[in-house]
Formats: structure tokens, C-alpha cells, sequence
């Protein structure tokens, strides 16, 4: 791979490739990706972009760096070239590059204790919400994604349309009919799409799926995330402790506060998807299960949580 020359378009002079730097996010979301330093000792994140992707990645690399912009600091764009554009082509491919973030790994599942995260947390979350007013972006339709998921399942996995029938009942019967507000959101938070420091929130990456989604579904996302680690971490530590803040701070309206556990189980589905698209049958049956346990404790979660008005 003709390194110097890709990295020329943005004014960078390329010394090596770093294969010993383990990066974080999910590499499926593009095409090659790999830690590069420069003949001045920074380092930077070189990111291949699939072709049918490339409206939607500056759509998205516009989007974090209006972010940065306005004042959100746990965000590291991708770079712009002096022609202003975020991605460059060499030959027949595009390419997108953003600074290296070091950070300190999560020790799974004990980080789940630490209330501090969940201060660090929902402290993104406000200011995301602070920094995005006005930030117009893709709204994204949680009942037209699950019934199409839905039926897909049906049709092409009949066996796990049958493992999973509880939770597509819950899903017709129970949160269909549910209308949430909406909110612009980074669409795939989680802890490990978090670069943690000591006591901070370096950077969040992999916004692939940010937009206008139902308010609390980075909230719902993130700790249905902790609970599949272990149930038991919903009732204490980070979890209850972001809750306990966003409701203190007037996050959201009661409506979205009232419908959280149901919300919190329908993110499932995206996770189900990626294990279904990986073919993981273990995750696949832990999934199965964790909802099952969700559905069962709804109400002593909503209870838990003061998730009723």
C-alpha cells in the first residue's frame, strides 16, 4: 500500500506503520484501517472507506467535526485537506484519516461498579445535547427497523424467529404502539465505543449510526450493554448511577423516562442482528436469555429506576 502517497493529500510526511497499537471500534465498518505515524511522531488512524459508504462517511465526518466545533470535546474528527474535503481518493480508493487516541482498556465487567463512569457518562450525553441544537441529521425509525427485522428473521431464520418469539411478541404487543420523543444521538454508545482515561472520557468513536433516534436510546443502548456483562449490574454502579444523573438534569420527558425499560429491550435487536450476521451462536443463546430476563423484570427495573411518573 502506497502509504506516503495517501497521506500526502492531507500534508502528512508517512514514516511506518504500527501494528503493535491495538485499536478500538469495530474494524467491519471499513474497508482497511491501521495506526500510521509521521516523521514528526504523531500518530493518526488511516481508515479505508467501502465505495457505496462514502456519501454517508462525509455526512457523518461533517456531523463530529460541527460537534467539535461547537464545543463538544470528546470528539476527534476525521481531518480536513487544505481543499476542505474529509476524505481524499488514491487511485480506486478512499481513504479518511483522524488522530490516534490513546486510552486505558476497561477491565470487563468489573468497570460496570464504578459510579464515576456513569458520572463521566451522562455527562457526554448533556453536553451532546447541549452542542447538537439545531444539528440537523438522518431520523431513524426504531418501528419500521424492527418490523423489517422482524420479518427478514421469520422468513430466513425460522429456528431463531422461534427461539425469539417471546421477544417479537413483546415487541408487536408492547412497544409498536409507543410514540417517543425524539433526540439526536450517537447511535451506537457503549462502553468500548468510549477511549477512557483515569477519571475521564478521552474520546467517543465509531458514530457510523448518529442521528435523530428516540431520546434515551443511547441511554437504553448503553446499559442494556452493562446488563448482558451481568444482570446484576443494572442495580448498581454505572447504570444506575447515569440514570440517576440524566433524571436529576431533566434529560428527557416523562413519556421517554416511563417507557425505558421497554426501550432498553427493544435495542436488543440491533444486537441480535450483528450476532445473527456473525452466525455467533453463544451470543445468540446469552441474548436470548438476557432478554428473556428483561421482559420478566421490566416493572422492578422501572421501579428501581423511578422510571414512573
Amino acid at each position: 500500500m502506497d502509504y506516503p502517497s495517501i497521506l500526502k493529500q492531507w500534508g502528512i510526511s508517512f514514516k511506518t506503520v504500527l501494528p503493535e497499537i491495538k485499536l478500538c471500534g469495530s474494524p467491519e465498518r471499513c474497508a482497511h484501517r491501521s495506526a500510521v505515524q509521521t516523521q514528526s511522531g504523531d500518530v493518526y488512524v488511516l481508515e479505508g472507506v467501502f465505495r457505496q459508504s462514502i456519501e454517508r462517511k462525509k455526512k457523518i465526518a461533517h456531523t463530529v467535526s460541527t460537534l467539535q466545533d461547537n464545543g463538544l470535546k470528546e470528539v476527534h474528527p476525521y481531518l480536513k485537506t487544505k481543499e476542505g474535503d474529509f476524505l481524499v481518493k488514491h487511485e480506486e480508493n478512499h481513504w479518511q484519516i483522524m488522530p490516534f487516541v490513546d486510552g486505558i482498556a476497561l477491565s470487563r465487567p468489573s468497570y460496570a461498579t464504578e459510579e464515576w463512569r456513569g458520572d463521566v457518562i451522562a455527562q457526554f450525553l448533556l453536553d451532546l445535547r447541549k452542542y447538537s441544537t439545531g444539528l440537523a441529521d438522518d431520523s431513524f425509525s426504531i418501528s419500521t427497523y424492527l418490523k423489517s427485522l422482524t420479518e427478514t428473521i421469520k422468513k430466513d431464520r425460522d429456528d431463531k424467529y422461534t427461539q425469539y418469539k417471546g421477544f417479537f411478541r413483546f415487541l408487536d404487543d408492547d412497544f409498536s404502539s409507543l410514540s417517543l420523543p425524539l433526540g439526536f444521538c450517537h447511535g451506537d454508545l457503549h462502553p468500548l465505543n468510549a477511549i477512557w482515561g483515569k477519571k475521564e472520557i478521552r474520546s467517543v468513536i465509531d458514530w457510523e449510526f448518529v442521528g435523530n433516534k428516540p431520546e434515551l436510546y443511547d441511554v437504553a443502548n448503553l446499559v442494556s450493554c452493562v446488563g448482558i456483562e451481568d444482570p446484576n449490574l443494572l442495580l448498581g454502579g454505572l447504570a444506575p448511577q447515569l440514570i440517576k444523573v440524566l433524571q436529576k438534569e431533566g434529560f428527557a420527558a416523562p413519556v421517554s423516562w416511563k417507557h425505558f425499560p421497554e426501550l432498553l429491550i427493544a435495542v436488543r435487536a440491533g444486537w441480535l442482528s450483528e450476532w445473527l450476521r456473525k452466525n455467533d451462536e453463544e451470543m445468540l443463546d446469552l441474548e436470548s436469555t438476557y432478554i428473556g430476563l428483561l421482559i420478566e423484570n421490566r416493572e422492578k427495573l422501572r421501579s428501581f429506576w423511578h422510571c414512573s411518573p
